[in-house]
């Protein structure tokens, strides 16, 4: 009987140290996945804005939600003044800082977060209030110029977006298409 119990509690110590086997070498594994994340990561930080900027227009082609939100974050960058041709000659203004985290930063956020619910983006995205001549990848000056003038009109490439409904005060100041006469 007692030989059985030793036996028992030998065996019983030989697979807790199995587990604890398995267990670390898990980690090691869990910890070049976590190795190998990041390096993918530090790769896309790389890549240049252009590229990012056609990626991204080609991903929210199709999601009149996030052509809503794009306008209506371009829209809000007008009113204070962050234009796609004067990166150079931004000023911050009385209202600059007010506009900036009251309407700038939800709309910057709200476009990221369902982006990540519709998985076109996978990792975080910033926006830099103090650095006027570069706020981010959503800054205008980042876009090409014919897609920025059409977003701002409410259709894009045939999806029509002035439809929707946000939740809050105010939206985009719909522009009207510009002709070539």
């Amino acid at each position: 009987m007692l030989l059985q119990r030793q036996l028992i509690r030998i065996r019983y110590q030989q697979s807790l140290l199995f587990h604890r086997y398995i267990g670390f070498k898990n980690v090691f594994k869990f910890y070049d996945n976590v190795t190998k994340i990041e390096k993918e990561y530090k790769t896309l930080e790389d890549v240049p804005t252009a590229v990012k900027i056609n990626d991204l227009i080609t991903r929210v082609q199709g999601h009149p939600e996030l052509l809503y939100l794009l306008a209506f974050f371009f829209s809000e960058c007008k009113k204070i003044g962050i234009l796609p041709n004067n990166s150079e000659t931004r000023t911050k203004g009385i209202r600059y800082f007010s506009r900036f985290f009251i309407k700038l930063t939800p709309l910057h956020r709200s476009f990221w977060t369902t982006c990540y619910d519709l998985e076109v983006a996978c990792h975080k995205h910033k926006l830099h209030p103090f650095k006027i001549n570069n706020i981010g990848l959503l800054d205008p000056k980042n876009f090409p110029i014919d897609f920025y003038n059409q977003i701002l009109t409410g259709e894009y490439n045939g999806v029509k977006y002035k439809h929707i409904i946000s939740f809050g005060f105010g939206g985009p100041n719909w522009e009207k298409p510009k002709t070539n006469d």
